[in-house]
């Protein structure tokens, strides 16, 4: 399904159209934005392009409901330098690929939401708006990371711990407490009926899903709770 067809009012996508030859996602991009590939973008890095489209977005739309669909292209392979790099001053290293710039790439991810929760202060949002920050799997295998000690494998695509397990973390301000911990099992298919039921939207009868609303537990309120979660995948 391409991107015009699956509901969303605006976009602003990597190589979209260009599935051949996909050109860059970082360093020099390729960007596909409300049905017209962008240019002159020689010097830019996609993530900032993507983040100042959706602050330009929600300033737009700051009168009326509405919902962003954020899927950071931070950290994600090729790692490459980002402008805080220093191999950044090398045009030539710039889509280079080596795991060496993971971390860059996890600070870098670290500046732009920063830059999404000051331009949603910014705008007088901040106590309207509902941000959630999830992650689709572990790190990549190559990557190694030191914890407590221990020197922990990344374990995308295997069904380890350092695999499927993955940080969830709500903000919005006033109402779910900051300090609140919670280790209940929550999986990608239950932020349909959360997002629904904190937004006071029902789902039309007709569409299957098999999600379990966590609405309840972000504001600290007893809830429903799932027993398990189902895992695949085919490489």
């Amino acid at each position: 399904m391409k991107v015009k067809d699956a509901g969303f009012e605006e976009y602003s996508l990597f190589h979209s159209w260009h599935t051949e030859d996909k050109g860059y996602r970082y360093g020099n991009p390729t960007i596909y934005q409300n049905g017209k590939l962008l240019e002159n973008l020689k010097g830019k890095y996609g993530p900032d392009i993507n983040l100042q489209f959706i602050l330009d977005f929600m300033e737009k739309h700051r009168e009326e409901p509405m919902f962003v669909y954020y899927p950071m292209i931070l950290p994600h392979w090729p790692m490459v330098p980002t402008p805080l790099s220093k191999d950044w001053a090398k045009p030539e290293l710039r889509n280079e690929p080596d795991i060496k710039y993971f971390p860059d790439m996890v600070e870098y991810m670290d500046l732009l939401i920063g830059g999404l929760l000051s331009g949603i202060k910014n705008l007088g949002l901040d106590d309207d708006t509902i941000v959630m920050f999830y992650s689709d799997n572990g790190t990549d295998q190559k990557i190694h990371s030191k914890f407590r000690g221990q020197n922990i494998r990344g374990g995308k695509a295997t069904p380890l711990q350092t695999g499927i397990r993955v940080p969830l973390i709500a903000r919005w301000p006033g109402k779910i407490s900051p300090h609140q911990l919670n280790n209940n099992l929550v999986e990608a298919s239950d932020f349909l009926p959360t997002l629904a039921k904190l937004g006071r939207v029902g789902i039309p009868k007709n569409w299957k899903h098999d999600g379990i609303s966590f609405a309840d537990q972000l504001l600290g309120k007893k809830s429903n709770t799932r027993d398990y979660c189902f895992f695949w995948y085919d490489p």
